[in-house]
Order: C-alpha cells, then sequence, then structure tokens
C-alpha cells in the first residue's frame, strides 16, 4: 500500500454503528484523518465544535437530507468530494448519482482487510467533487 499524498479529512456518515467505526480505522491506516458521524445532525455538530474542514464526505445515500446537507457542506468545504456508502441491496437515490460508491459489506459476505484497503482507497481516488457527479466511479 502506498502512502497517500496528502492526508485528507474525511467525514463518515451513516448509521451503522460498526460500519463508521471500521471504516475509520480504514481511512487512518490509508494515513487520513476520519470523523465519525451516525446522522446529519451529529456531522454538523462536530465538523461545527472541532472546526473540521471536509476534504471528502463518505456517506449513506439512504439517510433523510442527505442531498441538502451535501449541498450545504459544499457551500463551506470546496471542493468537496463525495463517496457514497451504498447498501448493494438498494439502488441510490436518483439525486445522488453519479458519485464514487463504496459497496457496504452484507452480513454474509467475507471481508478481507487488504481488499477493503485497496477497494477504500479506490473510492477515494474515484471521488468528484460536488455537482461534477457526471461520471460514475464504483469500488464494489
Amino acid at each position: 500500500m502506498t502512502e497517500p499524498q496528502r492526508r485528507q479529512k474525511i467525514l463518515i456518515v451513516d448509521e451503522d454503528l460498526g460500519f463508521v467505526l471500521w471504516l475509520g480505522q480504514i481511512l487512518a491506516e490509508l494515513g487520513h484523518q476520519g470523523l465519525p458521524a451516525f446522522s446529519w445532525d451529529e456531522a454538523d455538530s462536530n465538523t461545527r465544535r472541532l472546526k473540521f474542514s471536509v476534504d471528502v464526505v463518505i456517506c449513506n445515500p439512504y439517510l433523510t437530507g442527505t442531498a441538502d446537507r451535501l449541498a450545504a457542506l459544499a457551500q463551506v468545504n470546496q471542493p468537496l468530494r463525495v463517496v457514497l456508502a451504498e447498501d448493494p441491496a438498494f439502488e441510490a437515490p436518483s439525486s445522488m448519482a453519479g458519485y464514487a460508491t463504496l459497496s457496504k459489506p452484507t452480513g454474509s459476505e467475507h471481508i478481507s482487510h487488504q481488499d477493503w484497503l485497496v477497494k477504500v482507497e479506490q473510492a477515494l481516488a474515484d471521488a468528484v467533487p460536488y455537482g461534477q457527479n457526471a461520471k460514475r466511479g464504483r469500488a464494489s
């Protein structure tokens, strides 16, 4: 695994505690700083309180208010890049189409730590700035 060129600040927003904490660990191993949040309200509170400027958001596109919250974050964190943490059983909302994706593991799926390091690194490389989601990148 190569060292990232720049330590990125990454906001992780998902209601799945295990996934958020595990993804934070993966990001730390890749040399990035992750800030976990289990809702958009918590994400807003944490980023303000910690004065955390966000380079990338990895978020659950099914959370209520995701499109509006991404737009608000993009106003103060430019360029804000987006990765959607998708549940493979559901299709992302059409308003979220075109962003890089990271398919969340299913309960029955064997998860190789090394494979996930590569998947997360690829999703970050595929992430496009908010509002420029014409090309779909997929890290399944």
